[in-house]
C-alpha cells in the first residue's frame, strides 16, 4: 500500500505555512520496511488509523496475530516500529 504525507506548520497566531514537498512510503505484504519476514506463527499487521487528508496526522496501528495452534507469552514479544 502506498501512502503520501505532507507537512504544514502553524504558529500561535494561526498562520499556516505552505505544504512541504510530499514524502511517500510503501508497505508490502512480504514484510515491508526492508527487513526479512520471519517464519514464526506470530504476524504483525499494519493499519493506517487516520485516513483524514486534512488533519495532518500520522496514526499507525499495529496488530499481533497468532496464526499458530499454541499460546504465545506476550511478555516475551517486542514490536519495533521505526518512523524516520
Amino acid at each position: 500500500t502506498a501512502y503520501s504525507y505532507t507537512v504544514k506548520a502553524k504558529d500561535a497566531a494561526g498562520n499556516v505555512s505552505a505544504a512541504s514537498g510530499a514524502v511517500t512510503a510503501t508497505t508490502s505484504a512480504s514484510g515491508g520496511g526492508g527487513g526479512t519476514p520471519g517464519t514464526g506463527a506470530v504476524k504483525v499487521q499494519y493499519k493506517n488509523n487516520d485516513s483524514a487528508p486534512t488533519d495532518n496526522a500520522i496514526k499507525p496501528g499495529l496488530r499481533l496475530v497468532n496464526t499458530g495452534s499454541s499460546a504465545v507469552d506476550l511478555s516475551k514479544v517486542t514490536i519495533r516500529y521505526y518512523f524516520t
